[in-house]
């Protein structure tokens, strides 16, 4: 285990809330043209208990998604993710489980302030994960 990294901090906030507006998606894979990605990703708030299955990198914490889709999601942690990290995400209060790895970590803020990451992640069994009511067609197609 690394010294002098943070420990995560929790976010105990109850069930799933649509979020208001969106975060910047500069920096983020968002290229403002054509998407290219394999599913639509909507902006949906919900709370994580994520576990580190990698050896290498130690974390057990709450946190909360920014966006998902079919495929995966972003979410918000107060440390960095090493870039292909496995990791088990458990969706709170529902307690679905699907195991995932990171695929993107970047600061929030320019270092030296930086104290909030933005982690995507993609999961090993894409579909409907996240229990959207009413996923939006191409989640069903892709899944």
């Amino acid at each position: 285990m690394k010294t002098g990294v943070k420990p995560p901090q929790n976010d105990h906030d109850d069930g799933p809330t649509k979020t208001s507006h969106l975060l910047s998606m500069k920096g983020f894979g968002h290229t403002g043209g054509t998407d290219r990605r394999r599913s639509e990703r909507i902006p949906l708030s919900i709370p994580l208990d994520i576990l580190s299955l990698d050896p290498f990198f130690v974390f057990r914490g709450r946190c909360r998604t920014v966006n998902v889709s079919c495929h995966g999601c972003r979410f918000i942690s107060h440390r960095p993710f090493p870039h292909n990290a496995r990791i088990r995400l458990i969706t709170l209060p529902s307690f679905c489980i699907n195991a995932a790895h990171v695929v993107l970590c970047i600061p929030v803020m320019p270092a030296p302030q930086v104290d909030t990451w933005h982690v995507g992640v993609e999961l090993v069994a894409p579909g409907n994960f996240w229990g959207v009511k009413s996923p939006p067609p191409d989640w069903i197609r892709t899944a």
